[in-house]
């Protein structure tokens, strides 16, 4: 598969980082596809729809009961 224009010229900019800089995002984005293996792998479980039903049911019992907090922009990282 080809590279699209856009992912050329982000590499292009992440070329004139530092090299540090330049590994740290490398490993942020190599971790972030392995999260999406992952993703994929589960989701292609034909129990994974059982489990998200459940871990949604809860969810949502826990905000009815209260028991949950607002999640502020700022706090996601």
């Amino acid at each position: 598969m080809a590279m699209t224009s856009t992912m050329a010229a982000l590499i292009q900019e992440i070329e004139t980082l530092p090299a540090a800089m330049q590994d740290e995002l490398a490993e942020r984005i190599r971790a972030e596809l392995e999260a999406e293996r992952r993703w994929d792998d589960l989701f292609a479980d034909p129990r994974s729809e059982d489990l998200l039903s459940r871990l949604a049911a809860e969810a949502l019992d826990k905000f009815n009961q209260g028991e949950t907090l607002p999640l502020e922009p700022e706090d996601i990282r």
